[in-house]
């Protein structure tokens, strides 16, 4: 829009330079106005086009309605609407009411019995790197903290530890606690201060109880690399240190048909100084099931191979966990050749 009763010049000039200064100062200027201004002018054009503000329109419509009622429903506001006389198809029956499902067999009175499995990624666990040694921490551990992860009944650790060639941890204290580690691959070499020396080969397990204090080294052998899986269990602080170790074919006469074999706990060949705690190998071919205990707490880590959906929801690789509260016992089936590691605790 151009300036229409007066020269044209330049606007918002605040220096003060009037047409010096301004580029094509002689030409017909644009005006720069503000928001309001447009509106305004918007305004003054569209009442000489003829137009009506809106205003006015809603004013005579409401005027042109009260004058075609009478007089006494001027005021009396909107009609009602009428009933409605439709009535739903005779093809379409009630929906019926919403009832809870039923109970599962042995789940708690006043529970409903549903799956309820929290999955722990093994992409989430804590990682540590230093050369010759990789570590992923499914609790938290040293600078590595997560609230929502900080044990899961007396576990209070669950380690997944590589170690490259003669690497490994060197001597360090314990106390409190039950360390039990199974060896996946490789060999793993124990020393502690109790005079225990012992090498730990692939499918053997082996149990510290720290207690009121003891020394222990891990490391690798040196003709290869060692992987295996380390608990933590909070124990008793004044129980006296002690070592033991045991082999898959001592924990055979205490497996089952379906290839679970008892390591540790009630009927095993290895005892913790925990109540009411047991670790299981689950082994299972291609295709093949087993059902995890029935405990108020049961953590299941997947050692290798992988599980499929069936009553956990979702499929499992290699390196995941599913921890288990208070529900009925879960039946698992492995789509390859796969490898369990399982804690229940009473």
């Amino acid at each position: 829009m151009v300036a229409r009763h007066r020269a044209a010049r330049a606007v918002r000039d605040p220096a003060g330079l009037g047409a010096e200064g301004v580029p094509d100062a002689g030409a017909a200027t644009v005006l720069v106005d503000g928001p309001l201004d447009l509106v305004r002018r918007r305004a003054g054009a569209e009442a000489e086009s003829g137009r009506q503000p809106l205003r006015q329109i809603a004013w005579c419509h409401r005027t042109t309605l009260a004058r075609r009622r009478g007089p006494r429903e001027r005021f009396a506001g909107p009609s009602p609407r009428p009933p409605s006389t439709r009535q739903p198809p005779a093809s379409h029956p009630p929906a019926p009411r919403w009832a809870p499902p039923p109970r599962a067999p042995g789940a708690p009175p006043g529970r409903i019995g549903r799956v309820s499995v929290e999955i722990s990624r093994g992409s989430r666990r804590f990682t540590d790197r230093v050369p010759g040694r990789l570590t992923r921490h499914a609790f938290s551990f040293g600078p590595h903290y997560d609230p929502d992860r900080v044990a899961f009944g007396p576990l209070v650790c669950h380690d997944d530890h590589l170690l490259g060639s003669g690497q490994g941890f060197e001597e360090h204290p314990h106390a409190a606690l039950e360390i039990v580690t199974w060896v996946v691959s490789g060999r793993l070499l124990h020393r502690d201060s109790l005079g225990n020396e012992a090498t730990l080969g692939a499918g053997e397990c082996g149990v510290l109880r720290a207690g009121a204090g003891v020394r222990h080294s891990e490391t690798a052998s040196a003709d290869g690399p060692v992987r295996f899986v380390q608990t933590w269990l909070a124990a008793d602080p004044d129980a006296e240190p002690a070592y033991a170790r045991t082999a898959v074919g001592d924990a055979a006469a205490h497996g089952d048909a379906a290839g679970t074999l008892r390591l540790v706990g009630d009927g095993g060949p290895l005892e913790v100084g925990v109540a009411g705690a047991a670790y299981d190998l689950v082994r299972l071919g291609a295709g093949g099931s087993a059902t995890l205990p029935t405990a108020p707490r049961v953590h299941a880590f997947v050692v290798s191979g992988a599980l499929l959906r069936s009553s956990l929801a979702e499929p499992l690789q290699a390196g995941d966990a599913f921890l288990i509260a208070d529900e009925p016992a879960h039946v698992v089936s492995a789509g390859v050749p796969t490898e369990l590691l399982v804690w229940s605790f009473a």
